[in-house]
């Protein structure tokens, strides 16, 4: 029976938030518990977690704490004694995302790969979905589910805005783009100018096609990963855009990516990681450089003005936080990705520049 490897990088979140996802895949009945091979937990921190507070409640009953500091696949073991499984705590790792999650896949086993961030949730019938939609399809490559952001203060929070609200409707009147709809709406669409229409919140029913799914809760085949060589570690520090960045490359691949709203997890948002940073003029730089890296790779023929547009409201945000300096560098950005947009030997050794590892998510 094919099983996951779930693979959950984490940085800068305290013990609870492991432990709550930790428990939630714990309470999940036996027969979806069997489709688990290992968990694999990408330590970035230091010190290191405390096991101990992560297993405290149902997870402990069901997991195996095993501290991994060697790289490599093979040689670690399967099912533990008794029936648990295995939590693989992969330490030591760089406070890089991209390069934690390349690490734990490096040591996984199973055949498919199941993403989970460290504050979400995993919601009954999540594993299941994703295993009967992966052995009814050939040739997928990333399937992901249906996310529902819960805030700081427990209320719903909506996945939209409304500017891509407004974009949506525009698309919606394109023949063109009728094969991307569900019941009116766009989801997983990235459109010719690299705008993001996603509703990763909407009850999808069955599973459709998709350019991108929701990087907190995907999965993906093996053979798809190896395929197209893993994550990019050019992505820096919180790693933005690094999984659109694989899943455009899966597609380019020849696979095809597909969502799913029967598979879901609760998000929750503003406890610790990449928060810890928040207004700071390193994460400000990543996300900067991590959107001229994705614009340069996949919509190279994106227009000027629009990188300007789409990357100015993370500078506005962080004005009085980086005591004016974020417009100056949200500058240096913009004049950066006009002249590696026509300067095509530059972009070249640009893209090929090596990793420089920031904080991690």
């Amino acid at each position: 029976m094919k099983r996951f490897s779930i693979i959950v990088p984490t940085w800068g979140r305290p013990e609870a938030v492991l432990a709550r996802l930790l428990d939630s895949l714990a309470c999940l009945v036996p027969a979806e518990r069997r489709l688990i091979a290992e968990v694999v937990l990408a330590d970035q921190n230091t010190p290191p977690l405390d096991r101990k507070k992560m297993l405290a409640g149902p997870a402990g009953k069901v997991f195996v704490p095993v501290t991994v500091r060697s790289r490599g696949r093979g040689g670690l073991p399967g099912r533990i004694a008794g029936g648990k499984i295995p939590l693989f705590i992969l330490a030591g790792i760089p406070p890089s995302v991209t390069v934690a999650k390349n690490s734990a896949v490096s040591i996984s086993s199973a055949e498919w790969l199941l993403f989970l961030d460290d504050d979400v949730t995993v919601l009954p019938g999540c594993l299941r979905t994703h295993a009967a939609v992966r052995r009814g399809l050939s040739g997928l490559g990333g399937l992901g589910g249906r996310e529902t952001v819960v805030a700081p203060d427990g209320s719903v929070r909506s996945t939209k805005n409304g500017l891509a609200r407004l974009v949506e409707k525009v698309y919606a009147r394109r023949p063109a783009e009728s094969a991307w709809l569900w019941q009116g709406r766009f989801v997983g669409r990235v459109t010719g100018e690299s705008f993001f229409l996603c509703n990763y919140d909407l009850p999808v029913g069955g599973n459709i096609r998709a350019d991108i799914v929701r990087g907190c809760h995907w999965s993906l085949g093996r053979d798809a990963f190896d395929a197209v060589g893993g994550f990019d570690p050019g992505y820096q520090g919180t790693a933005l855009r690094e999984e659109s960045d694989i899943q455009l490359r899966v597609l380019a691949a020849g696979y095809e990516n597909r969502l799913t709203g029967e598979a879901g997890v609760l998000h929750y948002r503003g406890e610790g990681g990449c928060q810890n940073l928040a207004g700071t003029l390193g994460i400000l730089r990543s996300k900067l450089v991590n959107e001229t890296r994705f614009q340069l790779q996949h919509y190279r023929r994106t227009a000027f003005c629009w990188f300007a547009l789409r990357t100015l409201p993370h500078a506005l945000g962080n004005v009085f936080s980086t005591c004016g300096l974020a417009p100056l560098v949200w500058l240096a950005a913009v004049c950066r990705f006009w002249y590696l947009k026509h300067a095509a030997s530059a972009r070249g050794r640009w893209l090929r520049m090596p990793d420089t590892p920031g904080a991690g998510r």
